[in-house]
Protein backbone atom coordinates (compact mmCIF):
# COMPACT_ATOMS: atom_id res chain seq x y z
CA UNK A 1 0.00 0.00 0.00
CA UNK A 2 3.08 2.32 0.69
CA UNK A 3 4.68 1.59 -2.72
CA UNK A 4 0.81 2.62 -4.47
CA UNK A 5 0.34 5.41 -2.47
CA UNK A 6 3.38 6.61 -3.69
CA UNK A 7 3.21 6.02 -6.96
CA UNK A 8 0.08 7.76 -7.28
CA UNK A 9 1.50 10.98 -5.13
CA UNK A 10 3.95 10.93 -7.71
CA UNK A 11 2.05 10.88 -10.74
CA UNK A 12 -0.66 13.48 -9.66
CA UNK A 13 2.23 16.06 -8.17
CA UNK A 14 1.72 19.51 -9.72
CA UNK A 15 4.35 19.79 -12.30
CA UNK A 16 6.80 23.00 -12.96
CA UNK A 17 8.42 22.12 -16.57
CA UNK A 18 12.41 22.74 -15.63
CA UNK A 19 13.95 24.06 -18.60
CA UNK A 20 16.37 21.21 -20.64
CA UNK A 21 17.52 22.57 -24.02
CA UNK A 22 17.93 19.41 -25.28
CA UNK A 23 14.21 18.21 -24.55
CA UNK A 24 13.21 21.71 -25.81
CA UNK A 25 15.34 20.90 -29.46
CA UNK A 26 13.55 16.98 -29.33
CA UNK A 27 9.67 18.76 -28.80
CA UNK A 28 10.25 21.11 -31.63
CA UNK A 29 11.31 18.87 -34.29
CA UNK A 30 8.39 16.72 -33.15
CA UNK A 31 5.93 19.26 -32.97
CA UNK A 32 6.85 20.18 -36.94
CA UNK A 33 6.73 15.83 -38.07
CA UNK A 34 3.13 16.03 -35.68
CA UNK A 35 1.72 18.67 -37.59
CA UNK A 36 3.06 16.43 -41.36
CA UNK A 37 1.41 13.46 -39.85
CA UNK A 38 -1.28 15.33 -38.96
CA UNK A 39 -1.91 17.20 -42.17
CA UNK A 40 -1.62 13.42 -44.20
CA UNK A 41 -3.72 11.89 -41.42
CA UNK A 42 -6.13 14.30 -41.94
CA UNK A 43 -6.15 14.51 -45.45
CA UNK A 44 -6.57 10.49 -46.10
CA UNK A 45 -10.17 10.54 -43.60
CA UNK A 46 -11.00 13.81 -44.18
CA UNK A 47 -11.07 13.24 -48.25
CA UNK A 48 -11.64 9.49 -48.58
CA UNK A 49 -15.06 9.65 -49.12
CA UNK A 50 -15.54 12.85 -51.12
CA UNK A 51 -13.25 11.78 -53.51
CA UNK A 52 -15.26 8.48 -53.91
CA UNK A 53 -18.61 10.05 -54.21
CA UNK A 54 -20.18 12.02 -57.03
CA UNK A 55 -22.02 14.39 -54.97
CA UNK A 56 -21.49 16.37 -51.82
CA UNK A 57 -21.80 14.46 -49.22
CA UNK A 58 -24.77 14.79 -46.60
CA UNK A 59 -27.08 17.90 -45.99
CA UNK A 60 -26.34 21.04 -47.79
CA UNK A 61 -29.71 21.57 -50.19
CA UNK A 62 -30.61 24.82 -48.58
CA UNK A 63 -26.74 26.20 -48.62
CA UNK A 64 -27.00 25.08 -52.48
CA UNK A 65 -29.59 26.99 -52.85
CA UNK A 66 -28.47 30.09 -51.94
CA UNK A 67 -25.20 30.13 -53.21
CA UNK A 68 -26.77 29.01 -56.49
CA UNK A 69 -29.12 32.24 -56.36
CA UNK A 70 -25.93 34.40 -55.43
CA UNK A 71 -23.91 33.20 -58.36
CA UNK A 72 -27.01 33.69 -60.49
CA UNK A 73 -27.69 37.75 -59.71
CA UNK A 74 -23.85 38.34 -60.22
CA UNK A 75 -23.06 38.12 -56.37
CA UNK A 76 -25.65 40.37 -55.46
CA UNK A 77 -26.91 39.22 -52.27
CA UNK A 78 -30.87 38.91 -52.49
CA UNK A 79 -33.22 38.52 -49.74
CA UNK A 80 -34.73 35.94 -50.42
CA UNK A 81 -33.35 32.54 -51.41
CA UNK A 82 -35.79 29.93 -54.13
CA UNK A 83 -36.18 26.98 -52.15
CA UNK A 84 -39.63 25.80 -52.23
CA UNK A 85 -41.04 23.97 -49.06
CA UNK A 86 -44.07 25.06 -47.70
CA UNK A 87 -43.50 28.51 -49.35
CA UNK A 88 -42.14 28.97 -52.68
CA UNK A 89 -38.64 31.71 -50.86
CA UNK A 90 -37.15 31.49 -47.56
CA UNK A 91 -35.90 34.81 -45.88
CA UNK A 92 -32.60 34.90 -45.95
CA UNK A 93 -30.61 36.17 -43.16
CA UNK A 94 -27.87 33.35 -42.93
CA UNK A 95 -24.31 34.77 -42.70
CA UNK A 96 -23.56 34.60 -46.53
CA UNK A 97 -19.83 34.69 -46.58
CA UNK A 98 -18.91 31.06 -47.40
CA UNK A 99 -21.70 31.19 -50.11
CA UNK A 100 -19.89 33.61 -51.88
CA UNK A 101 -17.16 31.83 -51.86
CA UNK A 102 -18.80 28.56 -53.22
CA UNK A 103 -20.46 30.77 -55.48
CA UNK A 104 -16.95 32.09 -57.05
CA UNK A 105 -16.37 28.40 -57.22
CA UNK A 106 -18.79 27.44 -59.25
CA UNK A 107 -17.55 30.46 -61.96
CA UNK A 108 -14.59 28.18 -62.61
CA UNK A 109 -16.02 24.34 -61.56
CA UNK A 110 -19.30 23.41 -60.78
CA UNK A 111 -21.23 24.33 -57.91
CA UNK A 112 -21.36 20.74 -56.55
CA UNK A 113 -18.45 20.44 -56.56
CA UNK A 114 -17.83 23.77 -54.42
CA UNK A 115 -20.20 21.25 -51.73
CA UNK A 116 -18.20 18.28 -52.41
CA UNK A 117 -14.54 19.21 -52.10
CA UNK A 118 -14.89 22.68 -50.26
CA UNK A 119 -15.42 21.44 -46.90
CA UNK A 120 -12.95 18.90 -46.81
CA UNK A 121 -10.78 21.65 -47.84
CA UNK A 122 -11.59 24.56 -45.07
CA UNK A 123 -12.15 21.07 -42.72
CA UNK A 124 -8.12 20.53 -42.89
CA UNK A 125 -7.58 24.08 -42.84
CA UNK A 126 -9.11 24.20 -39.48
CA UNK A 127 -6.33 21.48 -38.28
CA UNK A 128 -3.91 24.22 -39.09
CA UNK A 129 -5.13 27.07 -37.24
CA UNK A 130 -5.95 24.96 -34.32
CA UNK A 131 -1.97 24.09 -34.74
CA UNK A 132 -1.16 27.74 -34.32
CA UNK A 133 -3.84 28.02 -31.92
CA UNK A 134 -1.74 25.58 -29.40
CA UNK A 135 1.48 26.75 -30.46
CA UNK A 136 0.59 30.17 -28.68
CA UNK A 137 -1.26 28.58 -26.07
CA UNK A 138 0.78 25.70 -24.72
CA UNK A 139 4.25 26.78 -25.84
CA UNK A 140 5.53 23.30 -25.55
CA UNK A 141 6.73 21.01 -28.54
CA UNK A 142 5.73 17.87 -27.85
CA UNK A 143 1.61 18.99 -26.52
CA UNK A 144 0.96 21.45 -29.50
CA UNK A 145 1.97 18.25 -32.22
CA UNK A 146 0.50 15.85 -29.91
CA UNK A 147 -3.07 17.69 -29.66
CA UNK A 148 -3.03 18.46 -33.43
CA UNK A 149 -2.79 14.83 -33.97
CA UNK A 150 -5.26 13.79 -31.90
CA UNK A 151 -7.60 16.35 -33.59
CA UNK A 152 -7.05 15.72 -36.90
CA UNK A 153 -8.10 11.93 -36.48
CA UNK A 154 -11.01 13.01 -34.31
CA UNK A 155 -14.44 11.81 -36.12
CA UNK A 156 -16.66 13.90 -34.41
CA UNK A 157 -14.53 16.82 -34.56
CA UNK A 158 -14.98 17.02 -38.46
CA UNK A 159 -17.63 14.57 -39.33
CA UNK A 160 -19.92 17.36 -39.39
CA UNK A 161 -17.31 19.95 -41.78
CA UNK A 162 -16.60 17.51 -44.18
CA UNK A 163 -20.41 17.44 -45.67
CA UNK A 164 -22.15 19.86 -48.26
CA UNK A 165 -23.66 21.61 -45.01
CA UNK A 166 -20.10 21.46 -43.70
CA UNK A 167 -18.90 24.31 -45.88
CA UNK A 168 -19.84 27.22 -43.72
CA UNK A 169 -19.25 25.30 -40.65
CA UNK A 170 -15.29 24.79 -41.24
CA UNK A 171 -14.14 28.01 -42.59
CA UNK A 172 -16.10 29.70 -39.64
CA UNK A 173 -14.06 27.90 -37.07
CA UNK A 174 -10.82 28.56 -39.16
CA UNK A 175 -11.65 32.42 -38.77
CA UNK A 176 -12.56 31.22 -34.65
CA UNK A 177 -8.98 29.43 -34.32
CA UNK A 178 -7.42 32.39 -36.18
CA UNK A 179 -8.79 35.08 -33.85
CA UNK A 180 -8.05 33.03 -31.21
CA UNK A 181 -4.18 32.70 -32.35
CA UNK A 182 -4.02 36.57 -32.29
CA UNK A 183 -5.90 36.77 -28.42
CA UNK A 184 -3.64 34.05 -27.41
CA UNK A 185 -0.54 35.91 -28.16
CA UNK A 186 -1.87 39.35 -27.01
CA UNK A 187 -2.02 37.97 -23.61
CA UNK A 188 0.42 35.10 -23.42
CA UNK A 189 3.65 36.62 -25.12
CA UNK A 190 5.97 38.90 -23.49
CA UNK A 191 5.31 42.69 -23.93
CA UNK A 192 8.34 43.87 -23.31
CA UNK A 193 10.17 42.53 -26.53
CA UNK A 194 10.42 44.75 -30.04
CA UNK A 195 7.96 42.16 -31.86
CA UNK A 196 5.15 42.64 -29.43
CA UNK A 197 2.56 44.89 -30.97
CA UNK A 198 -1.08 45.34 -29.15
CA UNK A 199 -2.65 47.07 -31.57
CA UNK A 200 -2.21 44.87 -34.36
CA UNK A 201 -2.82 42.28 -32.41
CA UNK A 202 -6.14 43.41 -31.57
CA UNK A 203 -7.46 44.48 -35.14
CA UNK A 204 -6.32 41.03 -36.47
CA UNK A 205 -8.33 39.11 -33.95
CA UNK A 206 -11.28 41.70 -34.46
CA UNK A 207 -11.31 40.91 -38.01
CA UNK A 208 -11.03 37.31 -37.88
CA UNK A 209 -13.96 36.79 -35.26
CA UNK A 210 -15.80 39.61 -37.66
CA UNK A 211 -15.41 37.56 -40.92
CA UNK A 212 -16.24 34.22 -38.63
CA UNK A 213 -19.68 36.28 -37.28
CA UNK A 214 -20.19 36.47 -41.54
CA UNK A 215 -19.91 32.34 -41.82
CA UNK A 216 -21.23 31.10 -38.85
CA UNK A 217 -23.05 32.46 -36.33
CA UNK A 218 -23.10 29.47 -34.19
CA UNK A 219 -19.48 29.48 -34.74
CA UNK A 220 -18.95 32.91 -33.90
CA UNK A 221 -20.78 32.56 -30.44
CA UNK A 222 -18.04 29.79 -29.71
CA UNK A 223 -15.01 32.42 -30.65
CA UNK A 224 -17.07 35.18 -28.32
CA UNK A 225 -16.78 32.31 -25.79
CA UNK A 226 -14.03 31.02 -25.77
CA UNK A 227 -12.04 34.48 -25.92
CA UNK A 228 -13.87 35.54 -22.82
CA UNK A 229 -12.34 32.08 -21.44
CA UNK A 230 -8.68 32.75 -22.11
CA UNK A 231 -9.02 36.22 -21.43
CA UNK A 232 -10.13 35.22 -17.98
CA UNK A 233 -7.49 32.76 -17.10
CA UNK A 234 -4.44 34.66 -19.59
CA UNK A 235 -5.73 38.28 -19.06
CA UNK A 236 -6.76 39.29 -15.85
CA UNK A 237 -6.17 42.97 -16.19
CA UNK A 238 -8.18 45.75 -16.99
CA UNK A 239 -6.52 46.20 -19.68
CA UNK A 240 -7.28 43.15 -20.94
CA UNK A 241 -10.77 43.16 -20.26
CA UNK A 242 -10.49 46.49 -22.84
CA UNK A 243 -8.04 44.57 -25.45
CA UNK A 244 -11.18 41.66 -25.30
CA UNK A 245 -14.33 44.43 -25.75
CA UNK A 246 -11.98 46.13 -28.74
CA UNK A 247 -12.01 42.67 -30.43
CA UNK A 248 -15.42 42.12 -30.28
CA UNK A 249 -16.22 45.77 -31.01
CA UNK A 250 -14.25 45.68 -34.26
CA UNK A 251 -15.79 42.12 -35.27
CA UNK A 252 -19.09 43.83 -34.74
CA UNK A 253 -18.07 46.81 -37.15
CA UNK A 254 -16.92 43.86 -39.50
CA UNK A 255 -20.14 42.76 -40.06
CA UNK A 256 -22.22 45.73 -39.23
CA UNK A 257 -22.73 46.29 -42.90
CA UNK A 258 -24.83 42.80 -43.12
CA UNK A 259 -26.09 42.94 -40.20
CA UNK A 260 -27.58 46.18 -40.64
CA UNK A 261 -29.31 45.03 -44.06
CA UNK A 262 -30.71 41.67 -42.92
CA UNK A 263 -32.41 44.17 -39.64
CA UNK A 264 -33.76 46.20 -42.34
CA UNK A 265 -35.19 43.47 -44.31
CA UNK A 266 -36.59 41.22 -41.77
CA UNK A 267 -35.60 42.13 -38.03
CA UNK A 268 -34.85 39.83 -35.39
CA UNK A 269 -37.61 37.16 -36.17
CA UNK A 270 -35.60 34.80 -38.17
CA UNK A 271 -32.60 35.20 -35.77
CA UNK A 272 -34.59 34.43 -33.13
CA UNK A 273 -36.01 31.32 -34.71
CA UNK A 274 -32.52 29.56 -35.71
CA UNK A 275 -31.88 30.41 -31.87
CA UNK A 276 -34.08 28.10 -31.27
CA UNK A 277 -33.79 24.89 -33.54
CA UNK A 278 -31.87 22.16 -33.52
CA UNK A 279 -31.39 20.02 -30.72
CA UNK A 280 -28.63 19.48 -27.68
CA UNK A 281 -26.07 17.11 -28.04
CA UNK A 282 -24.21 15.92 -24.64
CA UNK A 283 -22.19 12.77 -25.11
CA UNK A 284 -21.37 10.70 -22.56
CA UNK A 285 -17.88 10.76 -22.96
CA UNK A 286 -18.21 14.21 -21.47
CA UNK A 287 -18.11 12.48 -17.74
CA UNK A 288 -14.70 10.73 -18.92
CA UNK A 289 -13.40 13.77 -20.14
CA UNK A 290 -14.23 15.93 -16.74
CA UNK A 291 -11.81 13.10 -14.79
CA UNK A 292 -9.40 13.85 -17.66
CA UNK A 293 -9.56 17.59 -17.62
CA UNK A 294 -9.44 17.89 -13.97
CA UNK A 295 -6.19 15.49 -14.25
CA UNK A 296 -4.93 18.10 -16.89
CA UNK A 297 -5.74 21.13 -14.57
CA UNK A 298 -4.01 19.75 -11.75
CA UNK A 299 -0.89 18.81 -13.32
CA UNK A 300 0.22 21.25 -15.63
CA UNK A 301 -1.91 24.14 -14.32
CA UNK A 302 -4.13 24.09 -17.67
CA UNK A 303 -7.49 25.85 -15.86
CA UNK A 304 -8.62 26.88 -19.14
CA UNK A 305 -8.57 23.72 -20.66
CA UNK A 306 -11.72 22.14 -18.30
CA UNK A 307 -13.18 25.32 -18.20
CA UNK A 308 -13.24 25.93 -22.04
CA UNK A 309 -15.08 22.16 -21.58
CA UNK A 310 -17.13 23.30 -19.80
CA UNK A 311 -18.26 26.65 -21.54
CA UNK A 312 -18.91 24.26 -24.39
CA UNK A 313 -21.03 21.61 -23.22
CA UNK A 314 -23.21 23.79 -20.95
CA UNK A 315 -23.49 26.96 -22.88
CA UNK A 316 -23.12 25.78 -26.90
CA UNK A 317 -25.25 22.16 -25.85
CA UNK A 318 -26.40 22.41 -29.71
CA UNK A 319 -22.63 21.72 -31.38
CA UNK A 320 -21.20 20.58 -27.71
CA UNK A 321 -19.86 17.24 -29.50
CA UNK A 322 -18.64 18.91 -32.34
CA UNK A 323 -16.49 22.06 -29.88
CA UNK A 324 -15.52 19.78 -26.62
CA UNK A 325 -12.90 18.05 -29.35
CA UNK A 326 -10.81 21.11 -29.06
CA UNK A 327 -9.65 20.82 -25.40
CA UNK A 328 -10.35 16.95 -25.31
CA UNK A 329 -7.56 16.72 -27.98
CA UNK A 330 -5.33 18.60 -25.58
CA UNK A 331 -6.39 16.54 -22.73
CA UNK A 332 -5.14 13.53 -24.28
CA UNK A 333 -1.78 15.06 -25.68
CA UNK A 334 -0.97 16.04 -21.69
CA UNK A 335 -2.15 12.16 -20.76
CA UNK A 336 0.28 10.60 -23.66
CA UNK A 337 3.36 12.92 -22.26
CA UNK A 338 2.85 12.12 -18.52
CA UNK A 339 2.40 8.63 -18.76
CA UNK A 340 5.99 8.81 -19.29
CA UNK A 341 8.57 10.40 -16.49
CA UNK A 342 10.21 13.44 -16.96
CA UNK A 343 13.17 12.21 -15.63
CA UNK A 344 14.38 9.75 -17.86
CA UNK A 345 16.70 10.43 -20.19
CA UNK A 346 15.60 12.67 -23.51
CA UNK A 347 15.98 9.82 -26.36
CA UNK A 348 13.84 7.04 -24.34
CA UNK A 349 11.73 9.88 -23.15
CA UNK A 350 10.66 10.53 -26.47
CA UNK A 351 10.28 7.11 -27.51
CA UNK A 352 7.97 6.15 -25.22
CA UNK A 353 6.07 9.69 -25.16
CA UNK A 354 5.23 8.41 -28.89
CA UNK A 355 4.49 5.53 -28.22
CA UNK A 356 1.64 6.49 -25.83
CA UNK A 357 0.67 8.80 -28.27
CA UNK A 358 0.52 6.43 -30.90
CA UNK A 359 -1.65 3.93 -29.05
CA UNK A 360 -4.33 6.63 -28.03
CA UNK A 361 -4.11 7.82 -31.46
CA UNK A 362 -5.23 4.53 -32.60
CA UNK A 363 -8.35 4.80 -31.03
CA UNK A 364 -9.52 7.79 -32.25
CA UNK A 365 -8.28 6.35 -36.01
CA UNK A 366 -10.08 3.07 -35.76
CA UNK A 367 -13.20 4.62 -34.79
CA UNK A 368 -12.38 7.31 -37.61
CA UNK A 369 -11.86 4.53 -40.23
CA UNK A 370 -14.56 2.47 -39.33
CA UNK A 371 -17.71 5.08 -39.37
CA UNK A 372 -16.45 7.32 -42.31
CA UNK A 373 -17.98 4.99 -44.61
CA UNK A 374 -21.50 5.31 -43.63
CA UNK A 375 -21.57 9.16 -44.80
CA UNK A 376 -24.66 9.13 -47.15
CA UNK A 377 -25.12 10.83 -50.72
CA UNK A 378 -27.75 11.29 -52.30
CA UNK A 379 -27.93 8.42 -54.92
CA UNK A 380 -27.72 8.95 -58.03
CA UNK A 381 -31.05 7.10 -59.13
CA UNK A 382 -32.89 9.52 -56.39
CA UNK A 383 -31.29 12.49 -58.95
CA UNK A 384 -32.72 11.01 -62.06
CA UNK A 385 -36.16 10.84 -60.66
CA UNK A 386 -35.53 14.67 -59.23
CA UNK A 387 -34.61 15.19 -63.33
CA UNK A 388 -37.74 13.29 -64.29
CA UNK A 389 -40.06 15.33 -61.77
CA UNK A 390 -38.70 18.20 -63.95
CA UNK A 391 -39.38 17.35 -66.98
CA UNK A 392 -42.78 15.83 -66.81
CA UNK A 393 -44.10 17.98 -63.75
CA UNK A 394 -45.94 21.32 -64.19
CA UNK A 395 -43.86 24.46 -62.31
CA UNK A 396 -46.60 24.62 -59.37
CA UNK A 397 -46.65 20.75 -58.72
CA UNK A 398 -46.58 19.84 -55.03
CA UNK A 399 -45.31 17.14 -53.75
CA UNK A 400 -45.25 14.78 -50.33
CA UNK A 401 -42.21 13.47 -49.78
CA UNK A 402 -42.57 10.70 -46.83
CA UNK A 403 -39.71 12.00 -44.22
CA UNK A 404 -37.28 8.87 -42.68
CA UNK A 405 -36.70 8.47 -38.81
CA UNK A 406 -33.94 10.31 -38.41
CA UNK A 407 -33.73 14.01 -40.08
CA UNK A 408 -29.91 14.29 -40.81
CA UNK A 409 -30.28 11.33 -43.30
CA UNK A 410 -33.47 12.39 -44.75
CA UNK A 411 -31.27 13.07 -48.14
CA UNK A 412 -34.20 13.58 -50.49
CA UNK A 413 -36.60 15.97 -48.45
CA UNK A 414 -33.22 17.91 -48.18
CA UNK A 415 -31.81 18.12 -51.60
CA UNK A 416 -35.56 18.30 -53.84
CA UNK A 417 -36.11 21.52 -53.34
CA UNK A 418 -32.98 22.87 -54.27
CA UNK A 419 -32.52 19.92 -57.21
CA UNK A 420 -35.49 21.08 -58.63
CA UNK A 421 -37.82 24.08 -59.25
CA UNK A 422 -41.17 22.65 -57.55
CA UNK A 423 -43.37 23.00 -54.46
CA UNK A 424 -42.57 20.74 -52.02
CA UNK A 425 -45.88 21.03 -48.91
CA UNK A 426 -47.21 19.13 -47.00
Amino acid sequence: MPLFAAFFARFFAKKTPQPNPLLERAEAKFELWALALALLLGAVLRFWRPITADFPLGDGGLFYAIARDIAARNFALPSTVFYPTQTPDVPLAYPPLAFYVAALWSKVFSLESAFLVLPAIFSLALVVCFWRFCRVLLRDGFLTGAATLFYSASLSGFSWHIMGGGLPRALGLCFVFLALERAATLWRATQNTPQFRPRREVFWAGLWLGLAILTHLERAQFGFLSLAVLCLFYGRTPRAWGQLALICGGACLVCAPWLALCFSRWGLEPFVAAAQSGADHTPASVFFGFLLFSFVAWRYRLWFVPVWLAVCIFLLPRSSFIFLWFPLSIAFAVLAKALVPSRWPVAPQMIFRFGALSLLLWLYVGTSLKEIPRFHVLSQSTRQAFDFVRENTPPDARFLLTPVQVWSLDLPAEWFPALRACLHGF
